[in-house]
């Protein structure tokens, strides 16, 4: 279900969640127990576990203005994090947007993403996604609040199976 970018770009954010939705299920992801979190005008921090064929895991994804651009994914054989995930896919970027993180462990990762909130933002292509205001005040509670509930998705899977 590809439609052109400038048309997807224009539809309401629900609609182009849906689709990128269905685009996950094709390749077999599923995503459970999503919440999301505000963080600031235009952006919402979304935390949910992630099931990804055989392996499965906390996730967390950033985003501005409906595009993702962040996502870390805490899978147990191969935890990774991508950057302007849907800018990097519409140009063909060579650059890499997509690294393997050394543990599945939700403080380091978390950690990460407070030092480098503001980087995919800086090197956004869009204009829109580089003007966007990252306010401390606004994504540092937003952030606590998406890894308490990462930390309590893992803990309820490891007493329930």
């Amino acid at each position: 279900m590809h439609l052109g970018r400038a048309i997807e770009g224009r539809l309401p954010y629900q609609v182009r969640r849906w689709i990128i939705r269905r685009r996950y299920t094709k390749r077999n992801l599923t995503v459970l127990e999503e919440r999301q979190h505000p963080a600031g005008p235009g952006l919402v921090i979304e935390s949910y576990w992630l099931c990804d064929g055989g392996d499965e895991g906390p996730a967390i994804s950033v985003r501005a203005l409906g595009e993702e651009v962040w996502r870390i994914d805490l899978l147990r054989r191969r935890p990774h994090l991508h950057f302007n995930v849907i800018d990097n896919r519409a140009t063909r970027s060579t650059r890499p947007s997509n690294l393997l993180l050394s543990s599945d462990e939700i403080d380091p990762a978390m950690k990460l993403l407070r030092k480098n909130f503001a980087f995919p933002f800086a090197s956004n292509r869009r204009r829109a996604l580089r003007s966007v205001v990252i306010d401390p005040a606004h994504y540092e509670p937003a952030i606590n609040a998406a890894q308490l509930h990462l930390e309590g998705l893992v803990n309820e899977r490891m007493v329930h199976g």
